[in-house]
């Protein structure tokens, strides 16, 4: 079984990955940046085709996404480049590429089950539910206040940030309700861990033991994980404290500009959903809204609205060839 762990980033998402690794059955390494990428899914022979030219300059993630990562932290696996670009030559669907993947790491830790973090991935979520309906995901969502202060100790501005929780989380609507998705709050995991923890392994229906996830008994062995992020307690592996919640309470800073932020009409048509905004999300997740007169300024929108579309169809036109060489930008 594959896991996609997914989430907005700052939500958590790294340390569940750790929490999930602790168990005998799961390997969690690093994020691998494979199951974020529009193009694998539907055009696996591109990445084949260009594969030199998307070795050396990334893909990614959407037109509008400026990360881009593409199979990163390999050496974090024991995999040289040279052998996982030698597996996209050969691997026909992104479906044979992640079997190579997941086939190596059961051979290196001996567990059967990988869970995949990269937060990003709620963002191709469905696509990923489509092409692999015999796995798992599970979104992680937080408070988008306290996500955004998060960001912002690591130099995000307060735009960027909304952008990030918006776009994540929008794109994960179109799986709620499935059997398939299980989401968790992260004001959850830190208040009650080992329920939470439960919930996850019946959802995978695995065994569970909570003295599992207090311990490093189990982890995957052959696994090594790149520092990361520096949280604000510089704990990254640790359970999340409850002083890390309602933090944004204490700040003077106007989260009018988050709440109303909402998608331009072209992005969500990209993600098949309606045009949320960040104040209807964080309803549908069981966040308190201030009322509207205390934030509302206009329903700012991200992307004008004949952005999105042309730049998508110019970079597919692109990637067919449809230009002169000399014309390709990356």
């Amino acid at each position: 079984m594959i896991v996609n762990v997914c989430g907005a980033g700052s939500s958590g998402t790294t340390f569940l990955a750790a929490m999930l690794d602790r168990h005998p059955r799961i390997a969690c390494g690093d994020e691998l940046y494979l199951f974020n990428k529009p193009l694998l899914y539907r055009s696996f022979g591109r990445l084949r085709r260009l594969r030199r030219l998307f070795r050396a300059h990334g893909l990614s993630a959407s037109p509008q996404h400026p990360d881009r990562s593409l199979l990163r932290n390999l050496e974090g696996f024991g995999l040289d480049p040279d052998r996982v670009w030698r597996w996209v030559a050969e691997c026909p669907t992104i479906e044979a590429l992640a079997a190579r993947f997941h086939a190596h790491i059961r051979a290196l830790t001996g567990k059967p089950v990988w869970a995949e973090k990269t937060p990003s991935n709620s963002r191709t979520a469905t696509l990923f539910a489509r092409h692999f309906p015999a796995d798992r995901v599970i979104h992680l969502v937080r408070d988008p206040r306290d996500q955004a202060l998060s960001r912002m100790r690591r130099g995000v501005d307060l735009d960027t940030a909304a952008w990030i929780w918006l776009t994540a989380v929008a794109a994960i609507q179109p799986l709620r309700g499935s059997d398939r998705l299980l989401e968790l709050r992260y004001e959850d995991l830190a208040l009650d861990f080992d329920a939470q923890m439960l919930r996850i392994c019946k959802f995978l229906g695995l065994p569970c033991e909570p003295h599992w996830f207090h311990l490093d008994t189990h982890v995957s062995h052959g696994l090594s994980r790149s520092s990361g992020h520096v949280s604000w307690q510089s704990r990254p592996n640790g359970v999340p404290s409850a002083a890390s919640i309602g933090r944004y309470c204490a700040t003077t800073i106007e989260f009018g500009p988050l709440l109303c932020a909402r998608l331009s009409a072209h992005y969500a048509s990209l993600l098949a959903t309606p045009c949320y905004s960040v104040a209807e999300l964080m309803a549908v997740y069981g966040y308190a809204v201030p009322e509207p007169n205390v934030w509302t300024n206009g329903g700012r929108r991200f992307l004008p609205l004949e952005t999105a579309g042309p730049i998508m169809r110019r970079f597919h036109r692109l990637l067919d060839g449809d230009r002169p060489r000399s014309t390709i930008l990356i």
